[in-house]
């Protein structure tokens, strides 16, 4: 197999490290690649990374066979794959840099603010989920998330957490 788009829904891309430490890579949204995959196939490499479905997602899967005839004739297609393939390369380039400057707060309030709204406020996730997801430590989460659920803008409970005063949060971003 040499790629997957996503036609619908979202899906992120997390690696497993040496020390057993996860980090999310990537976030597809409908209508993007995986390039990752498509790297890796076209390097005759293992995929390294997970591909997990955060929402219901469609998604085509091009055999490889496929995929090189229509990279080979058919520009508009080439010009999808090689795009996709560089926003996807600058995304996690992005994402590696950013999270080195961000502070682990901002990170999580962003990681919080975005997966939630004002008629969705819960977050299904461990603290060990959302500190894969910004890149940090469980134990630094629980203290972070402690720190807002004592500011009066969180709930947490066992797997969850809830957005009470989202509008400091987000205030907190600005900071």
């Amino acid at each position: 197999m040499y790629g997957m788009f996503l036609l619908s829904g979202t899906a992120r891309i997390t690696v497993i490290h040496e020390n057993g430490d996860e980090s999310v890579l990537n976030r597809l949204s409908a209508g993007e690649i995986c390039s990752l995959l498509v790297l890796s196939g076209l390097s005759g490499r293992d995929y390294p990374g997970s591909l997990i479905a955060e929402t219901d997602v469609d998604a085509l899967f091009v055999l490889r066979s496929r995929f090189l005839h229509w990279v080979q004739f058919h520009e508009p297609f080439r010009s999808t794959v090689f795009g996709g393939l560089l926003e996807g390369t600058l995304r996690m380039i992005d994402m590696m840099g950013v999270k080195e400057r961000i502070p682990v707060e901002k990170r999580l309030a962003s990681a919080l603010l975005r997966v939630t709204t004002d008629q969705e406020p819960l977050v299904a996730a461990t603290h060990q989920e959302l500190a894969e997801e910004i890149g940090s430590a469980r134990e630094v989460v629980s203290r972070t998330l402690l720190k807002f659920a004592r500011s009066g803008w969180i709930e947490t409970g066992r797997g969850w957490v809830k957005i009470i005063q989202r509008n400091k949060l987000d205030h907190h971003l600005c900071d």
